[in-house]
């Protein structure tokens, strides 16, 4: 749970953001706890305040504004076919898309989506997309980082659709062949096959299309 709002995980259209009230933290600065709204939480893709200043505060509760008849979110492309569907039907859904998508964590090891998507200007969104048939993209919420407008690219149609590297490898690391965004480590596979990997990944990514891209996971040397 405490990871949660740190990391503002979200996925199928919906993020934390969307139903958290507050969270609870202590603050290592001050020694004191606080209580900061959602508005307070520096909210944007895959980050917040607590991540953006981190070993700052502790994580102690959070609390989350649910709506018995909210209608459900069926945005996202795999769950377009469930929007008459109710939320059982629903959820059932989306366990068999993230089922299809990671590994058997009893087999092999993951911490879920290595890499963010990409923000990139408008203009490089559509100069790809024209080089690139099909190639999905999105507003992004924040922009880039000198304030304007930018859209989110997805990373994973890129590795798979043009430098078609699903089950590349280095020692015991790969990316997963269901979901190239994911690198799976089977046993004795050791950190420094991982971050080969990604570095290897993320080269590739510049080397083609001119993009820096990041990861999602907090890597603690």
């Amino acid at each position: 749970m405490g990871a949660a709002p740190v990391q503002n995980i979200g996925a199928y259209g919906s993020e934390v953001k969307d139903t958290l009230a507050w969270v609870e933290a202590f603050d290592t600065n001050s020694g004191a706890v606080m209580r900061l709204q959602n508005s307070e939480c520096g909210f944007g893709y895959r980050t917040s305040r607590f991540k953006k200043e981190p070993g700052r505060f502790v994580i102690l509760r959070a609390a989350f504004k649910l709506n018995k008849n909210g209608a459900p979110n069926t945005s996202y492309k795999d769950l377009a076919d469930a929007a008459r569907s109710n939320l059982a039907e629903i959820r059932a859904k989306v366990l068999a898309v993230r089922a299809g998508k990671f590994p058997y964590l009893k087999k092999e090891g993951t911490a879920g989506s290595f890499f963010l998507n990409p923000v990139v200007s408008a203009q490089q969104a559509a100069e790809l997309a024209e080089k690139y048939p099909g190639l999905p993209h999105f507003p992004a919420e924040n922009g880039l980082s000198d304030g304007k407008a930018g859209r989110k690219v997805s990373l994973a149609w890129l590795l798979d659709n043009v430098l078609h590297i699903k089950g590349l490898s280095v020692g015991g690391a790969r990316l997963y062949e269901k979901q190239p965004l994911v690198i799976v480590a089977r046993r004795g596979t050791s950190a420094s096959d991982v971050a080969e990997l990604a570095q290897k990944v993320s080269q590739l990514v510049q080397d083609k299309f001119k993009i820096t891209i990041e990861p999602e996971v907090k890597i603690i040397n």
